[in-house]
């Protein structure tokens, strides 16, 4: 399934864990994500995100009061994907 849309397992991990704070309502930053060591190292997880950008995967979203501040959130196409995903586990 996710060489269907050319997703690492790595990538498939971080769009997860994106995806579920977004379905929270929980804003997600990208220090947040940078923070989880044990998914990779801050570098990796950096290029992990360039990549799901130019997949159209997710999109950076700035801080309307801080520049410096950027949020993490999926788009409808990783919505749909992770919930056909959890239909096949089901």
């Amino acid at each position: 399934m996710r060489n269907q849309y050319s997703l690492s397992v790595k990538e498939c991990l971080v769009l997860r864990v994106i995806t579920r704070q977004y379905l929270k309502q929980e804003a997600f930053r990208v220090r947040q994500l940078l923070d989880m060591e044990f998914i990779a190292s801050p570098a990796t997880i950096h290029g992990i995100i360039k990549k799901l950008v130019a997949k159209k995967a997710i999109k950076l979203v700035q801080d309307k009061n801080d520049g410096r501040v950027k949020y993490l959130v999926p788009s409808t196409k990783s919505i749909n994907l992770l919930a056909e995903l959890g239909k096949l586990v089901r």
